[in-house]
């Protein structure tokens, strides 16, 4: 199964990332990792699933949840009310001192997860940056530990997910609208994440 590496960015001139979820319906975040430490307090209600590193638990009301950088993990949660969480997000000292490519590397990421739905290419990519190919594939790699192509699907897979389980538009449609070139394509990334169809799951 692939997991997505997350790339985090601290908020400006404040060394965390902090995150409050409100949610009354479902909810899935596929697994992935990234180098922060990750704390997280549930203000009501609970988290039905917790996937870390190939054990599963649950939280509740009150529970504070730590995962520790690069351990790989994923959430779920079931419709329901008032569903409420603060994430803090903690980057690892290393993320701030040895990453002097940080900044290229966002503005990357950020045009990918803006135009996802669109037709992108490593050639394309690499001219809107004034790069060779070559350079941003290995530069890709390097600093996010997957290759270009793998992170592209993971958005497009992350933001069509959201669509297949909370609207009842067809499967081509989702596909075509998330920047896959048909639904053979969307189904066989889907696939090999979720273990099953679009259709199936």
């Amino acid at each position: 199964m692939e997991y997505k590496y997350e790339l985090v960015q601290a908020d400006n001139h404040f060394p965390l990332k902090i995150i409050v979820h409100f949610s009354n319906e479902p909810v899935y975040i596929p697994g992935h990792w990234h180098d922060s430490i990750e704390i997280s307090y549930v203000l009501s209600v609970g988290v039905d699933d917790i996937y870390i590193d190939g054990t599963n638990y649950s939280s509740k009301e009150g529970d504070i949840v730590l995962i520790n950088s690069n351990a790989i993990h994923s959430f779920s949660v079931a419709k329901g009310k008032g569903r409420e969480a603060v994430t803090v997000l903690i980057p690892s000292i290393r993320s701030f001192n040895s990453n002097k490519y940080l900044e290229r590397l966002t503005l990357i990421t950020d045009y990918i997860q803006e135009n996802y739905d669109q037709s992108l290419s490593l050639d394309s990519i690499a001219q809107i940056f004034g790069l060779s190919p070559e350079y941003l594939s290995r530069f890709f790699v390097k600093h996010v530990g997957m290759t270009l192509f793998q992170y592209i699907n993971a958005i497009r897979l992350e933001r069509s997910f959201r669509v297949l389980m909370n609207t009842d538009h067809s499967i081509p449609q989702i596909a075509l609208e998330h920047g896959f070139p048909n639904e053979k394509s969307f189904a066989r990334v889907f696939k090999k994440v979720y273990q099953a169809t679009p259709h199936q799951y």
